[in-house]
């Protein structure tokens, strides 16, 4: 299934300080609670209910691992991340 872009609000990943303004989803644009990973860093955040990035929690990461590594190979970096 191919991804469509969705523009959210301009901010800046948690890790590598990058602007972010859009995310990308198989169904739908964000919402509270999903996952989300910077196309630069690979650094998984969560949207709040304003779609801003917060750190995701390892059990969010855990519960989603799959599909969070589909999406890094499609983006072309390394997940999971070891820093």
């Amino acid at each position: 299934m191919p991804y469509t872009d969705y523009r959210v609000p301009s901010q800046f990943c948690c890790r590598c300080e990058k602007k972010l303004d859009a995310a990308a989803g198989q169904n739908e644009g964000p919402s509270e609670g999903d996952l989300t990973m910077c196309a630069y860093c690979g650094h998984v955040m969560k949207f709040d209910k304003e779609l801003r990035l917060t750190d995701a929690f390892s059990e969010d990461i855990e519960q989603a691992y799959d599909q969070l590594k589909q999406y890094a190979t499609i983006l072309g970096i390394p997940f999971p991340r070891e820093d």
